[in-house]
């Protein structure tokens, strides 16, 4: 599982995994019978920034604007 609005991996229990952050189409993006690279591109560098974000202290908040 993965917090959708930071990028945090959490574990089974639901907590945090420390220093863990899931990019790309395991954190975001939804899977077609197509594969479209632009897309998966698009959830890589959108996740990154999340990550990035959360790590710098802003919740992942300014990857949304």
């Amino acid at each position: 599982m993965v917090n959708e609005d930071t990028g945090e991996v959490l574990s089974s229990e639901g907590g945090k995994v420390p220093g863990l952050y899931a990019a790309g189409r395991t954190a975001v993006g939804i899977c077609s019978h197509y594969y479209v690279s632009g897309l998966s591109l698009g959830d890589c560098v959108f996740s990154g920034c999340r990550a990035a974000e959360t790590i710098k202290g802003n919740s992942g908040a300014a990857a949304l604007v």
